[in-house]
């Protein structure tokens, strides 16, 4: 089996009860079988302590005021100090080591929503590599797969992180033609013409290609910008998305609520390379997911909307008392990614959004992105 996964992978090191923001809390931990099975086995007062610790019927452990029954006053795990590793269930020993699998193929990442992971990405400085490579495992058997949409998936992929990646433009021009591609390859796809988008991977990666888009969008755009409140309205649209989701945790709605009406002066930001990172990481984890469901554009939306929502929030206003700027950049990313990638609820929510809502269409997010 083929294996990839990005180049900050193995400099993950978890810190512990110093983390900022504890995994073992604010949702459910499920349990897998082969874990719930050893579990059951347990003998002595720590294995009746698991024992009642287990919501049985659910699969996971139970809580307390939102965090793990074996979360501990300083943040630590009791399983793992009985245990070590050895008593973890497949999600504690896993997290945040994220996996999307397809015929043939494993792909590995980290996921933002953890602190440290989180402040990994927002600190690296250098472009994201993805690392390739065989590993003798047994492979999936799939009834169906459509290797030729997957094939035109991952070289979609590469130009948009090629795109994403040239550093010689303004992140929001580049982001801009990320989400147009996906838009036009979307178009090709529900019309069964995926031989198409090589075509347009050649359009969109051709020398010049981004003055031509630059000279289109910034004329297709120009009635947008000129209607007063039009990008207060946007704004306010898409927080308001945000809030009807369902919270994880009790603070995110207290988060969405700090925001100020107007942009706070001086308003901390993330810089080019920050927004990146953040949408290299969504495009490499979701975009190949389309692969099942044939939902490209809402993918890609996902991605602008997380990296450029996050720099929002910041600058509407979210404080984090006598913290750095990276402590607040990253609490933002993480809360955020937080409250979206551990929901399929939220995210199938927000894929709803994109599809029916207006002011997530083509033109509304391109002004959004460049006003």
């Amino acid at each position: 089996m083929l294996y990839t996964f990005p180049d900050y992978y193995r400099e993950f090191s978890c810190v512990g009860g110093s983390c900022p923001d504890t995994c073992c809390a604010g949702w459910q931990i499920m349990i897998d079988e082969k874990s719930m099975k050893r579990y059951r086995r347990w003998k002595g007062a720590f294995g009746s302590r698991l024992q009642n610790s287990i919501d049985w019927k659910e699969g996971c452990f139970r809580q307390y005021k939102g965090r793990c029954a074996f979360l501990n006053e300083e943040n630590l795990c009791d399983l793992y100090i009985e245990d070590g590793k050895n008593g973890f269930c497949r999600t504690c020993r896993n997290y945040p080591r994220h996996e999307e699998e397809f015929e043939g193929v494993r792909e590995i990442s980290l996921s933002l929503s953890c602190p440290q992971v989180c402040r990994m990405i927002l600190e690296k400085q250098d472009k994201v590599r993805f690392i390739s490579g065989e590993r003798k495992t047994k492979d999936e058997v799939y009834d169906f797969f459509d290797y030729i949409l997957y094939s035109k998936l991952c070289d979609l992929r590469k130009c948009m992180i090629g795109i994403l990646q040239n550093r010689a433009l303004p992140v929001r021009l580049r982001a801009s033609m990320v989400l147009a591609l996906a838009h036009d390859a979307q178009g090709h796809i529900r019309k069964k013409e995926s031989y198409a988008v090589d075509d347009l991977i050649e359009k969109y990666s051709a020398p010049g290609a981004w003055k031509r888009f630059s000279s289109v969008s910034e004329h297709r755009l120009e009635a947008w910008r000129n209607e007063p409140g039009r990008r207060e309205e946007t704004d306010s649209c898409f927080i308001r998305t945000l809030q009807q989701l369902e919270p994880l945790r009790e603070i995110w709605p207290e988060y969405l609520n700090r925001i100020a009406d107007t942009v706070m002066s001086p308003a901390p930001a993330l810089d080019d390379i920050q927004l990146e990172q953040l949408l290299v990481y969504y495009i490499f984890v979701y975009l190949a997911g389309a692969v099942y469901d044939e939902e490209i554009f809402p993918k890609v939306q996902l991605a602008v909307f997380c990296s450029f929502m996050t720099d929002r929030l910041i600058r509407f206003g979210f404080k984090v008392d006598e913290s750095s700027q990276l402590d607040l950049f990253t609490d933002v990313a993480h809360s955020l990614s937080r409250e979206l990638e551990h929901s399929d609820d939220n995210l199938k929510a927000m894929e709803r959004e994109f599809k029916k809502n207006p002011v997530f269409c083509l033109e509304s997010m391109l002004a959004w992105l460049n006003n």
